[in-house]
């Protein structure tokens, strides 16, 4: 239906990977919409966990219009 809009939501980086991932190298991503445990290294195991954050983190933008962590500077998001 041509009336009608389609949401397609991307850029989430375990998409295509199933269970635990092993962490090499740097990390890559959009830093407001990045897990916490892929910016303070806490782990070198990642999972769908990191996902779940993203899409959280996604859907508070489209429900409040503002985009998370706007008013600050990566070193404080990263912190």
């Amino acid at each position: 239906d041509p009336q009608r809009p389609i949401c397609k939501v991307g850029d989430f980086g375990l998409s295509r990977i199933k269970r635990n991932t092993l962490v090499s190298g740097g990390v890559r991503g959009t830093l407001p919409w990045m897990a916490p445990e892929l910016l303070n290294g806490s782990s070198n195991r990642v999972s769908e966990k990191v996902d779940v954050f993203s899409f959280g983190i996604t859907m508070w933008e489209i429900l409040t219009g503002e985009e998370p962590y706007a008013n600050l500077h990566c070193g404080a998001i990263t912190g």
